[in-house]
């Protein structure tokens, strides 16, 4: 029906139509707005899982799939609407190609930028309940706090996907059980948890960082089976790994303990050797042990020599990167041998290609160790490495 918009001095048609059966929304060249005012609810959403607790709002175009599948006292309210109320040139069309730039009220674009096209806010999740960034907060009990009792892992969020979840997830509780920390969640309701929150960055790059910490009522060095774990999300935007990227390196010596094959958040000799390698004009430092290269601060190393190549063993002295058993697999789908071997400081300067693997970057060439050039000596074929990374990654 139509309406005065007192504001702008506008007639505007607005037909609101409440609803309260889910299996109905979306609505045809509608928006709908579900109010969700007690309990939760699980649905699909996209094909996605998505898991709604009290208090909260979704908002759908007519694009969107939802499927209510469980619920636990669920109440709720929906009601859908014409989106001519914003603006008689928005189309559907530019909604879902966040389009915005052809609204010609100032207010209107501003509003649908916000809801739909604007850069997404930080998510804090700790057991069971959302924080703002304002709000955010850990309890000071948690072990993380006082002895890094925990394990952690993180993904680059695609499109709202956790790119290579399952391959984190089988990590992280590997680190769980080898460290004797208990599950603060099963597997399952876990990888929903992390989808449903993963949607919320939209079109956007962003990353997902969860972390299971044991936690105690008093501070105290050994830990009983009672104590349980605490689980932590956080989701923020991030930079787009770009294909292209060229890094700096230092040599750094490697001083860590005999759990790095664990991603716990005992980073402190990466931390240092991080902030040595930006105060130098690099981009990440070269852990080297004994005379060998084992990784780098927070990426995985390998390199190209004779159409080979090669990359230190996991053992207990590198992490199991994801990015880099993806490499790995990318090399033998593409007929390029692999060896698992270590190597030194000198094969490592005079490698035809170094690559370095991380979840943030994907892949990156290194072309300068300690100040020497280095490497960039066969861009034809480190090129149909990245270009498969990186395919792989943007068409998921």
């Amino acid at each position: 029906m139509p309406q005065i918009d007192r504001y702008r001095e506008r007639i505007v048609p607005i037909e609101f139509e409440s609803h309260e059966i889910f299996e109905s929304q979306p609505l045809e060249e509608r928006m709908t707005i579900i109010l969700i005012t007690n309990g939760s609810g699980n649905f699909i959403l996209n094909n996605e899982p998505v898991i709604l607790n009290a208090p909260c709002a979704m908002l759908l175009s007519p694009y969107d799939t939802l499927k209510l599948t469980d619920s636990q006292r669920l109440s709720a309210k929906s009601f859908s609407f014409n989106p001519r109320f914003v603006n008689s040139s928005l189309t559907f069309e530019s909604l879902r190609e966040n389009q915005f730039s052809q609204i010609e009220d100032e207010h209107d674009r501003n509003m649908m930028n916000l809801f739909f096209g604007g850069h997404m806010k930080p998510i804090y999740y700790y057991d069971g309940k959302l924080f703002s960034e304002e709000e955010a907060a850990i309890p000071f009990s948690d072990r993380s706090l006082f002895f890094g009792d925990a394990v952690y892992d993180a993904c680059l969020i695609r499109s709202g996907i956790p790119y290579l979840l399952d391959a984190h997830l089988d990590r992280f509780y590997n680190g769980m059980r080898a460290l004797s920390i208990p599950s603060p969640m099963d597997r399952e309701h876990l990888r929903a948890t992390l989808s449903a929150l993963s949607l919320r960055a939209g079109e956007e790059t962003a990353f997902l960082y969860f972390q299971a910490a044991r936690r105690a009522a008093r501070r105290r060095h050994y830990f009983e089976e009672k104590d349980g774990a605490g689980l932590m999300i956080c989701v923020y935007p991030f930079a787009k790994p770009q294909r292209d990227s060229v890094l700096r390196l230092i040599l750094a010596k490697d001083t860590r303990y005999e759990y790095c094959h664990i991603k716990t958040v005992n980073l402190l000799p990466a931390v240092l050797a991080s902030a040595r390698a930006r105060a130098q004009g690099a981009d990440e430092a070269v852990f080297v042990r004994d005379g060998r290269v084992t990784e780098c601060a927070h990426s995985n190393i390998s390199i190209l020599k004779d159409g080979v190549l090669l990359t230190h063993p996991t053992d207990r002295h590198i992490l199991a990167g994801i990015a880099r058993a993806r490499l790995l697999d990318t090399c033998t789908a593409l007929g390029i041998p692999v060896a698992e071997r270590p190597f030194g400081v000198r094969e490592l300067l005079s490698a035809d290609e170094i690559l370095v693997t991380s979840t943030s970057k994907i892949a990156a060439r290194a072309n300068e160790v300690a100040g020497r050039r280095v490497g960039m000596r066969n861009g034809t074929l480190a090129k149909r490495i990245l270009d498969s990374l990186f395919d792989a990654y943007y068409n998921i």
